[in-house]
């Protein structure tokens, strides 16, 4: 904003926003916010994967123990 030759607040700012450097760097927190969400949602799968089969390995064993 202090680059900006404007008078008012308003104008600087609508200078700071349109501004090419502040653009890119919305697109490289957008594309930081995309991966950050794809890892965290890929991370939660292989947790519900991995509880899933926990009870399964439980639910055999017991069976297990009831048949003998």
């Amino acid at each position: 904003m202090a680059q900006s030759d404007a008078k008012t607040a308003v104008e600087r700012e609508q200078y700071a926003y349109s501004h090419p450097e502040y653009l890119e760097l919305l697109e490289g927190m957008r594309a930081a916010i995309e991966q950050e969400e794809y890892l965290k949602w890929k991370m939660t799968a292989a947790h519900i994967v991995t509880e899933c089969w926990r009870t399964e390995q439980a639910n055999n064993r017991r069976q297990d123990n009831a048949t003998r």
